[in-house]
């Protein structure tokens, strides 16, 4: 008999039935906590990208309580709400796993927010929302260790 996903899944879940049911993927989180600032991001796709990898949302980096959150933040104009950033982001750097942005121009002061290796940057043309949401979903994904960053 040919080996099909199918068939490993039936012997799976008829040894254990409770493997059957849905889990959200942040069941797979092994980290104590998770918070990843989301900078410029649509709320539309932080609430997808909550759902689907089990984060809270937060609207400020001191109101995280969960043990994993993405924490939006719209794109800041003015100089001394960015310095309220900038130090709420140096008071809590321990608790920020990575910071993801799609906002070129206030990448100058975002590399002194975050370590190089937190920060990623998701350069997609505005309108193609798809590809956008695509690229949020492989920089999670990466960040959780579900896949490697290398993988296509």
């Amino acid at each position: 008999m040919p080996f099909t996903a199918a068939g490993l899944y039936r012997s799976i879940t008829a040894k254990n039935p409770s493997r059957g049911k849905f889990r959200p993927l942040g069941f797979f989180l092994k980290c104590e906590s998770m918070n990843i600032v989301m900078y410029g991001i649509n709320e539309t796709d932080t609430a997808r990208l909550a759902a689907r990898y089990g984060f809270s949302i937060c609207r400020s980096i001191e109101e995280a309580s969960a043990p994993h959150n993405l924490i939006v933040i719209k794109p800041i104009e003015d100089p001394a709400m960015r310095e309220t950033l900038y130090g709420e982001m140096e008071r809590n750097a321990d608790s920020v796993h990575s910071v993801i942005t799609t906002t070129r121009s206030d990448l100058h002061w975002l590399y002194y927010t975050a370590r190089p290796d937190m920060l990623f940057t998701v350069n997609i043309p505005s309108g193609d929302n798809d590809e956008q949401f695509y690229e949020l979903q492989r920089i999670i994904e990466s960040q959780l260790g579900l896949i490697s960053a290398h993988e296509e």
